[in-house]
């Protein structure tokens, strides 16, 4: 078997991007200041990461709960069948998302830069 042309220019590619691609795996995430809420599409509430409470945010089908606590956010409670947004657990760093779907509330940890989001689209 021998190695092409277009073989060894592939496998240079492929190891470009792999180098290039190190800093983002290595990246340490922002820790979170705030929790946004958001229900059938609607901001409903910004909260503190460093105060504990629990939060009701009403969707279609309900009301699904969501608790901070110790500096992370996590839903505990909702209508939905399947439960998946509970089974996500805890989330506490700038940019991760908590959602039910089927519900349409969204739980997002904001940092201090751009409330969280990676990228502002108009």
């Amino acid at each position: 078997m021998t190695i092409t042309k277009g073989d060894k220019i592939l496998i240079a590619i492929v190891l470009v991007v792999n180098l290039l691609s190190v800093p983002f795996i290595f990246a340490v995430q922002e820790e979170g200041v705030d929790v946004l809420v958001e229900a059938d599409n609607k901001l409903t509430g910004k909260y503190s990461l460093k105060k504990n409470q629990l939060i009701s945010a009403v969707g279609p089908l309900g009301i699904s709960e969501i608790e901070i606590k110790d500096g992370q956010a996590r839903i505990v409670q909702s209508p939905c069948l399947r439960k998946v947004c509970i089974k996500m657990g805890w989330i506490k760093h700038s940019g991760e998302i908590a959602a039910c779907v089927p519900n349409k509330v969204v739980v997002r940890v904001a940092g201090e830069n751009l409330n969280g989001m990676d990228a502002v689209v108009g």
